[in-house]
């Protein structure tokens, strides 16, 4: 995986510790996965007669909401349609390319709570639209820039805004670890997929010092590079910056960086 650091430190520090993001490449051969394209939205009217005109603008007012890529109108027995005179009940399904699931439900949600002031009962349902991708490459993300804010930001702020932002980048299946004090934060993630060229580039900023000083790594771990070889890397782009600092990686290799002042 591409990822870009970037992190501001307090300068009234000697030295200090910064938090890096990390993506091991682990899996080299080829895979399938699941890569969601878009999710699928319904909604379910009752009390509305077939062919009604109400439920007509409904659907094309919701697709317009939503930003549908297609919509549908369905006609199902309502729960009452063994009573005489009970009216079916309508389904509205729209299609929408919205990645992340917690976007198109709460997309969904506001749009319900719309109709019922105006009197309207609408059950709602959110389902992922997932295509099936066989490839040694992770395709999902490629081109896009995550931009990660940790500044004044817990830990699970932190974690929940990357897994967010992935999600509506088509990344699914990331594991993310971050650990946060007053003056570090450690975002470590990882992807599956063998190419970290296709994924999507991170840029972090650590730290809201308007003066301090900012410093950008790049890394890509790939199949058979040594904890060496991450050390000697990440030692070069920063001589490559006129800084200088130790190089460590902990348990899980993720590094951590300690610049001279």
């Amino acid at each position: 995986m591409k990822v870009l650091y970037g992190w501001r430190a307090r300068p009234r520090l000697a030295t200090f510790a910064v938090g890096t993001l990390v993506a091991d490449a682990f899996l080299v051969v080829p895979i399938s996965f699941d890569r969601t394209v878009g999710h699928e939205v319904s909604f379910t009217l009752a009390g509305f007669e077939a062919g009604s005109g109400t439920v007509t603008e409904i659907a094309k007012e919701m697709g317009g909401v939503l930003g549908a890529e297609k919509l549908e109108v369905r006609l199902a027995a309502s729960a009452d349609a063994g009573v005489s005179g009970a009216a079916p009940e309508h389904r509205l399904v729209a299609r929408i390319a919205e990645r992340s699931g917690k976007k198109a439900e709460a997309a969904a949600s506001a749009y319900a709570a719309a109709l019922a002031t105006r009197g309207i009962a609408a059950d709602f349902a959110v389902a992922p639209v997932r295509e099936r991708v066989r490839s040694n490459v992770y395709l999902a993300a490629a081109n896009s820039i995550i931009n990660l804010r940790t500044a004044g930001r817990s830990a699970e702020e932190i974690a929940s805004d990357l897994r967010s932002q992935l999600e509506s980048a088509g990344v699914t299946g990331a594991e993310i670890d971050v650990t946060s004090d007053e003056d570090c934060a450690k975002v470590c993630v990882r992807v599956p997929g063998e190419n970290c060229e296709s994924l999507p580039e991170i840029q972090c900023e650590i730290g809201d010092a308007p003066d301090g000083r900012a410093v950008k790594i790049k890394m890509c771990r790939t199949p058979g590079m040594t904890d060496a070889d991450v050390i000697a890397d990440i030692e070069r782009q920063l001589a490559e910056q006129g800084l200088s600092g130790t190089v460590t990686l902990d348990g899980t290799g993720c590094p951590k960086i300690e610049l001279d002042e």
